[in-house]
């Protein structure tokens, strides 16, 4: 379903595929992403708490053939965007929100450091395993709004990544996303 410069699914995946999909990237990870090399403040400080686990896209594709598919052509029905295939060596990230150290995302853009390619289009999959509390997912196109439709496990979002967005604290418990993106020719 549309609504707001995103669109989702609710449910997409069941509780068994998602702790599937979290066994095979914890024990096939290919490292932490070096916190540093993250968006940062303009204190300096880093806009993200959370441990973050990338992933090349070859490792998990099988997961997500159906999914991918789905976006593409809902891209094309609802965004417009000129789109590649996700690259096997793309990175993914398993972001892990855990309230021991308040995870959070402040308020970003996606994008590309390419000169050649702009990133889209953002994919988070809701893969927690526990309830959490807070960790709400928001978007700001002029007025900020959270996404309800992107808070149980097996929910899926896309958005234009354009746009800005962030994950509130995570209050108690620990929330898991895995994020991807779709990538095309650089805008003009």
């Amino acid at each position: 379903m549309a609504d707001f410069n995103y669109y989702y699914f609710k449910n997409y995946f069941n509780k068994s595929k998602i702790e599937e999909i979290n066994y095979f990237i914890e024990k096939n990870f290919n490292f932490f992403e070096d916190e540093n090399e993250g968006a940062k403040k303009e204190d300096g400080s880093l806009k993200k708490k959370s441990i973050v686990k990338q992933i090349y896209w070859k490792k998990i594709k099988h997961f997500f053939n159906e999914l991918e598919s789905e976006l593409h052509l809902i891209n094309q029905k609802h965004f417009g965007y000129d789109l590649y295939n996700i690259n096997d060596n793309s990175l993914s990230l398993f972001n892990t929100y855990d309230s021991n150290i308040k995870g959070t995302y402040d308020w970003h853009k996606d994008g590309s450091r390419l000169n050649l390619m702009d990133t889209k289009l953002t994919v988070l999959v809701n893969l927690s395993t526990e309830k959490y509390e807070g960790g709400e997912f928001q978007i700001n196109n002029g007025d900020p709004k959270i996404v309800k439709e992107f808070t149980e496990p097996g929910d899926v979002l896309m958005f234009q990544s354009i746009i800005l967005h962030k994950v509130n604290p995570v209050t108690q418990g620990v929330r898991k996303s895995l994020t991807f993106f779709l990538n095309g020719p650089s805008f003009r």
